[in-house]
């Protein structure tokens, strides 16, 4: 799959509707055999201010010697920058 096709799959995806739960996410979690069990994570949420307290906490957390995964919505050049580990966005190739 191309880059633009990968892009324009993950566009598509919010076409579908939205189920509020955690059953889905627990379906899934289960299906996969309950990964990341031992992963550790921060959720940001709120109404002003997550991109950079998510951005400020993944600095502090790398700081420490974490290795460290980073999702932020929405992006403000490139869809890669969303996802990043160690403060570098994905390549091409991995969307």
């Amino acid at each position: 799959m191309e880059y633009h096709e990968a892009v324009d799959f993950l566009f598509d995806l919010r076409r579908f509707q939205v189920r509020p739960g955690i059953e889905s996410a627990a379906a899934l979690r289960s299906e996969l055999g309950e990964p990341g069990d031992d992963i550790r994570f921060v959720q940001v949420a709120g109404s002003n201010g997550k991109g950079s307290t998510a951005k400020l906490t993944e600095s502090v957390l790398r700081e420490a010697g974490l290795s460290v995964g980073l999702y932020t919505s929405p992006h403000l050049e490139t869809v890669n920058e969303r996802i990043q580990v160690n403060g570098r966005p994905i390549t091409d190739r991995a969307i």
